[in-house]
């Protein structure tokens, strides 16, 4: 079975944490932690427990994010390590 949840108001198709990790090629640890930095896409909406995010949103991120070949987490991490050696 594969259940898509599309949003009637606008036709968006809605994704839950995993797909949105899945689709952006990181575990699901790392896209939460995108989100609660403010560096992915916020969610839209809830189901229940269950936060969901625009698809072609989370698309057009994650091919920014590849294209630029940044993955933010890790910039912030070289950042912070090289305020320390300054």
């Amino acid at each position: 079975m594969n259940p898509i949840i599309i949003d009637t108001d606008s036709g968006d198709e809605l994704w839950v944490a995993s797909a949105c990790a899945d689709h952006a090629g990181v575990n699901l640890r790392e896209w939460n932690a995108h989100v609660s930095r403010g560096r992915a896409p916020a969610p839209v909406a809830r189901i229940g427990h269950l936060q969901l995010w625009v698809a072609h949103e989370v698309h057009s991120w994650t091919l920014e994010r590849r294209l630029t070949g940044t993955n933010p987490l890790r910039v912030i991490r070289l950042a912070d390590d090289r305020v320390g050696q300054v």
